[in-house]
């Protein structure tokens, strides 16, 4: 069976649409520029912060980038920033290593093809770091397949080389999902 893929663009689309607007409406305080009293379940973000790295999983993966609309790109800049500024006290970092883990249900994709701007630019808006210019800020990105789609992303204070590493190396496993 053959996807009609612009099609199935447009309905995402038009989901998102619909979602965002649903946010709104039971979200007062958006409108006054406050965090959200409800997070919807598709923005069901877990977050875990060990005084070293911030790790944050979100159960979807970003659009290809040439698809990505600016509702999508809202979505994942408030995900992670609302993920972030959950914790408390909010961490401040001089520099980070950002490590964006992919998990897609999908055997044959392009690391490079995803949109990461508003993961980066959500960890910017959280005002953990300064700014996201490169001498504050570097990443990487690694992907895997899975039946459980997902994303983490590791934000690693001080870009510790033997902390990325050790990240990478326990996500490398084909039976590893975290």
């Amino acid at each position: 069976m053959e996807l009609d893929e612009q099609a199935l663009i447009k309905v995402y689309d038009s989901i998102e649409r619909a979602r965002i607007e649903l946010y709104r409406a039971v979200n007062h305080t958006i409108k006054k520029g406050e965090l959200p009293e409800i997070i919807l379940p598709a923005d069901d973000c877990k977050v875990e912060y060990d005084g070293n790295v911030i790790k944050i999983s979100i159960p979807d993966y970003p659009p290809k980038t040439r698809y990505a609309k600016q509702r999508t790109k809202q979505r994942w800049i408030n995900n992670v920033l609302f993920a972030i500024r959950s914790i408390k006290p909010l961490p401040q970092f001089k520099k980070v290593f950002v490590l964006v883990v992919f998990y897609i249900p999908d055997e044959d994709w392009d690391v490079d093809n995803r949109d990461i701007s508003p993961i980066i630019n959500g960890i910017r808006y959280s005002r953990i770091i300064q700014t996201d210019s490169y001498q504050y800020v570097s990443y990487g990105v690694a992907g895997y397949y899975s039946d459980e789609p997902h994303t983490d992303i590791y934000i690693i204070n001080n870009f510790d080389p033997l902390k990325i590493l050790d990240i990478v190396n326990r996500n490398s496993s084909p039976n590893t999902v975290e």
